[in-house]
């Protein structure tokens, strides 16, 4: 399982997530399982998280392999581990 960071924006029914979050803190039976309904979707964007992580392999919907969160992240470590200071 490879999981990718999305933001929350981009999360839809069919995507199999894993919710960073401990168990009590939702109403789901588990941390990781495929979004079925709208509601499902609905619930998830109310616990008020920025991003979530989802694994593309057993998704039954995938996104692009560079949402903008991922591609803005990936320039940031790029440009620090390249000794660069953005201050």
């Amino acid at each position: 399982m490879s999981y990718a960071e999305i933001l929350l924006s981009e999360v839809k029914v069919g995507m199999y997530v894993r919710l960073p979050l401990s168990w009590w803190k939702h109403p789901f039976l588990r941390n990781e399982f495929q979004l079925k309904s709208t509601k499902d979707l609905h619930i998830i964007k109310s616990l008020g998280l920025g991003t979530i992580r989802y694994d593309p392999e057993r998704s039954i919907i995938r996104i692009s392999n560079h949402s903008s969160w991922e591609k803005g992240k990936n320039f940031s470590q790029e440009a620090l581990s390249e000794g660069n200071s953005f201050r």
